[in-house]
């Protein structure tokens, strides 16, 4: 599965790279059947392109799947080239809360400890998740507001976006979600670590891995 979040098409930026990177692995996962040893995996997809048109919904093997915001414009904008299947955040909230009850119900049934009932009654995944995202964004926004008035001149650091929060929740709960399903996931970042702004929405990707739903080794930067 090859996810991405809603991003607008565009001949830059997000959407075009996920395309782009999309298609570099159609490429190279693409066996062509023929028998002709002399013909390259790539050759053998741009003929595939040509002789079955339109190849949306079409990909051999990998499936690209977008999640979107359940708001209607985020959903009317998004970038569907290739799309197999997409979901709505709503919809891996809830798919998230359902595990973690499983997971909690399976935990209290099995523990002899009466002490550990109290793990029915605290926050679900998301709800945690979210507490997370509320934090960093009050620190962040502190942190602003320090370097502002501590300082004459226009200070670099920045406080996020009311509407960070919404995409940093996409973000966080799709990521997390996808692993639960899969077992394993690999993120891809378009900027290196250490040139990330921390009020950008990707600037959150330290929630997942301060929760432990998300592995450092599970991060690799697609940065050319």
């Amino acid at each position: 599965l090859f996810v991405t979040q809603g991003d607008p098409p565009g001949k830059t930026g997000v959407a075009a790279i996920s395309l782009g990177i999309f298609k570099c692995l159609m490429e190279y996962q693409f066996e062509s059947g023929n028998g002709d040893d002399t013909m390259t995996r790539k050759e053998a997809f741009d003929q595939k392109i040509a002789n079955e048109a339109p190849v949306r919904n079409n990909f051999p093997g990998i499936k690209r799947v977008l999640i979107t915001l359940d708001d209607p414009k985020h959903i009317a904008n998004a970038d569907r080239e290739g799309i197999f299947m997409e979901l709505r955040l709503s919809q891996l909230m809830e798919y998230l809360s359902q595990e973690d009850e499983k997971a909690r119900d399976q935990y209290t049934s099995e523990s002899k400890n009466e002490e550990d009932a109290h793990v029915k009654t605290t926050p679900s995944l998301p709800e945690t998740i979210e507490e997370s995202i509320d934090h960093r964004m009050e620190t962040l926004t502190m942190e602003a507001h320090r370097h502002s008035t501590s300082s004459n001149r226009q200070s670099t650091v920045k406080a996020p976006r009311l509407s960070t929060k919404q995409y940093a929740m996409l973000q966080e709960v799709t990521k997390s979600a996808f692993r639960k399903l899969c077992g394993e996931i690999t993120i891809i970042h378009t900027i290196e670590r250490e040139r990330i702004p921390p009020w950008s929405v990707t600037g959150f990707y330290p929630v997942g891995l301060d929760l432990g739903l998300i592995k450092e080794d599970e991060y690799i930067c697609y940065c050319g």
